[in-house]
């Protein structure tokens, strides 16, 4: 497109702006010039949106006004190139001088429908309020591009950003006080001389939260938990991120671990908070760039990461921190020293505190759990966590199954949160040690399954997981290479000869450990045979157990499905028909008959 053409429609509309700033009305020139920019924009922003690009005819260098079908066929490729905030700023300083002319706020309407208005001019923003104020569309619109606001109001002046404060908490819709009573005191700081250095952040804070409201405006009890966080000013990214779409689609358990992990992210970098990307990777996702054909290179771009049971948090940021991630999944060894490289960065966590006073009053203490894979403990850890109402982190364990260690740092946050954290960690007496005598841990939670049952559900599950393995979780798996190349039976043969053994030193582990004199912790076994026969009784034996009161859990229903890799749908003692008479001799072999009875599982 040519230059001359594309500064020429750019000169009409400045004319319109400067014309606009300098006469209460406009004059029928300057009207004419009105219409036909609105007429640019709006056509040209249809027409790219509905594919009609063969619509516009090729076009002769003129060194006069435009015609107007010049001016629509420009207009689509000032769509197509983006340059649409300059455009709509004049319609809207237009529509503001002639608030009559239904035909300039028709376009702007339309225009702003189908462009979905990605701006990022605050005195547009401003005019759009101030022009669709009654309607509930538009202004859905231009609550989106509040985030913009963030980055200019430090240059702003008290007053102003004020008046700019309580539009964008009339956008968000707010039906509750917080956000007024942040203003409220936001004006009153600002009275009281607050230094310039730090209102901004506060102010960023309560644009924030106003946005927080308007997206999680049927989430009060969400919105309602992070009232004390909006008055940190490190809290801005957290609020932003908690108002993404990705949130909104999760369940509950998920809610609260998420909400957790931004926090803890944006908290623990402080005043670097506004150089963090954010983004959330669903339980199953590999985590790495879209360009990257190997995930090990996600080390390279991130500075830290949380494992969750519901999620993955990613801040990537190459200047520190640069391997924290793909060191606590792929070398246990060092994970003791990704956690304090994140504590020397850390600052006071403002969310922990929260949660901390909030479990207090409750009397809610810290749960954590240790999980026997494939006994549907990702089902009761998150049904806990909803249910309670409590913080979920990750982080408590470094490495892979079965080589799982226990993080020292990863634990104190989940006290210092009186959390739960969902691990697989073995009963080694490193383990053993630092949860007992180093840390304390008065009570755990260790869930377990018959082996013999659970190796039917790793025979479904393994070869799920070895097509997208990466190669060290390979090697604590020691899987051949040629396992998917194994018929049905080769598979269960290699399982009984080489998993099922790793099952029964994990529960091993775990049965000695309450046999063990100095490791004073307290172990409630739950097993999945249990909760598959009862499940209210199944949940309210673990609240009996950590002393919390049945009234402050929501029981879960009943799940219907196993869920993505981490229920499968059996009977207790399938494996005695699914397996060869050959097979079923040898795993009776490998599982001893003290480990079925200190269980429960020799009658079955």
């Amino acid at each position: 497109m040519p230059v001359t053409w594309f500064n020429k429609i750019l000169a009409y509309m400045r004319k319109t702006l400067d014309a606009n700033k300098t006469a209460k009305t406009a004059a029928p020139d300057n009207m004419s010039i009105e219409k036909r920019a609105a007429e640019v924009v709006s056509i040209g922003a249809t027409a790219s949106l509905s594919g009609d690009a063969a619509a516009a005819t090729p076009l002769q260098e003129d060194t006069g006004e435009p015609t107007l079908q010049e001016l629509h066929q420009q207009g689509q490729m000032l769509v197509w190139e983006g340059r649409l905030a300059e455009g709509l700023k004049s319609l809207s300083d237009a529509a503001l001088a002639n608030p009559d002319d239904e035909a300039i706020r028709n376009s702007l309407s339309q225009t702003l429908q189908a462009t979905g208005l990605a701006l990022s001019d605050d005195d547009l923003i401003a005019n759009l309020s101030t022009i669709f104020r009654d309607d509930a569309d538009v202004l859905a619109l231009v609550d989106r591009v509040a985030k913009p606001l963030f980055n200019t109001l430090s240059s702003v002046g008290v007053e102003q950003t004020s008046d700019q404060l309580l539009t964008a908490a009339s956008l968000a819709n707010a039906s509750g006080d917080i956000v007024t009573d942040q203003i409220n005191e936001l004006v009153k700081r600002d009275a009281d001389g607050l230094s310039h250095r730090q209102v901004p952040a506060t102010r960023r804070t309560v644009l924030a939260a106003a946005r927080l409201l308007k997206t999680l405006q049927r989430d009060e009890e969400l919105a309602a938990d992070f009232a004390e966080v909006v008055a940190s000013d490190q809290s801005l990214s957290v609020l932003e991120a908690l108002a993404s779409p990705t949130l909104r689609k999760m369940d509950q358990g998920s809610k609260t671990e998420m909400r957790y992990l931004f926090a803890r992210a944006v908290t623990n970098y402080g005043s670097r908070s506004n150089a963090l990307a954010p983004r959330v990777a669903i339980a199953g996702d590999v985590l790495k760039d879209r360009k990257q054909s190997d995930p090990s290179d996600t080390a390279a771009q991130l500075d830290f990461g949380i494992a969750g049971t519901q999620g993955t948090l990613a801040v990537k940021n190459a200047s520190t921190l640069r391997s924290g991630f793909v060191t606590w999944q792929n070398d246990p060894a060092e994970a003791v020293q990704a956690f304090e490289a994140v504590k020397a960065n850390s600052a006071p966590d403002p969310v922990i505190d929260f949660y901390t006073r909030q479990a207090r009053q409750q009397a809610i203490p810290e749960l954590p759990f240790v999980g026997f894979p494939r006994s549907g403990s990702v089902f009761v850890f998150s049904s806990l966590v909803s249910g309670l109402g409590k913080p979920s982190f990750g982080g408590m364990m470094g490495g892979a199954f079965p080589d799982f260690v226990f993080a020292q740092e990863g634990f104190n946050v989940v006290r210092a949160g009186r959390g739960s954290s969902h691990t697989h960690i073995r009963a080694s007496r490193m383990n053993l040690l630092e949860m007992g005598p180093r840390y304390g841990i008065k009570k755990l939670l260790v869930m377990v399954r018959d082996p013999r049952q659970a190796l039917m559900s790793w025979h479904d599950f393994m070869p799920k997981i070895a097509s997208d393995m990466d190669p060290v979780q390979a090697q604590h798996y020691n899987l051949p290479d040629s396992f998917l190349d194994f018929s049905d039976e080769e598979q269960m043969d290699w399982l009984i000869e080489n998993w099922l053994p790793v099952l029964v030193t994990w529960l091993d582990e775990w049965k000695e450990a309450s046999r063990t004199d100095w490791f004073e912790t307290k172990i409630h076994y739950a097993r999945f045979e249990d909760l598959r026969k009862d499940q209210e009784k199944f949940f309210l034996d673990i609240l009996d157990f950590f002393e919390i009161d049945h009234d402050l859990f929501e029981m879960p229903t009943k799940p219907t499905k196993e869920g993505d890799r981490n229920f499968r749908q059996g009977h207790v003692d399938s494996w005695r028909t699914e397996t060869s008479p050959g097979q079923r001799s040898r795993i009776e072999r490998i599982v001893p008959h003290d480990l079925l009875t200190f269980y429960g599982w020799d009658q079955t």
